[in-house]
């Protein structure tokens, strides 16, 4: 493989790139390469209280607020909470935290039997 990289590298034609790239990507897949990703089974979000998204049965095109929810474009700003929230910051007040759980898409474990049950 240092080899078939050094001479992708070095290519001086897009007949030999093309040629290099197909023989890595053979070796890659008949040796059955998987490098896993770092994973959790939970995401957490933070965000300003008047950041706004549709979560509702009505916006199924919309992916659900348990995914990098920025990455839906389907949210707004709330002006009204906006101010509330900013005038609260300047006089000292506070609102709760809100914790939201959910769990529409949790992976549920199956009650597994033992060999005696």
């Amino acid at each position: 493989m240092d080899q078939l990289a050094v001479a992708y590298r070095n290519a001086t034609s897009e007949d030999e790139l093309e040629r290099t790239a197909h023989e890595m990507q053979q070796i890659i897949h008949d040796s059955g390469v998987y490098i896993p990703g770092y994973m959790t089974e939970f995401s957490r979000v933070a965000c300003w209280r008047w950041l706004r998204w549709p979560d509702s049965d009505f916006t199924e095109f919309s992916p659900p607020k348990v995914y990098v929810p920025m990455e839906s474009y389907v949210y707004w700003v709330d002006g009204g909470m906006k101010r509330e929230t900013l005038e609260a910051k300047r006089s000292g007040g506070s609102f709760p935290e809100v914790q939201e759980v959910k769990s529409r898409y949790q992976i549920k474990a199956e009650a597994r039997k033992g060999k005696d049950e």
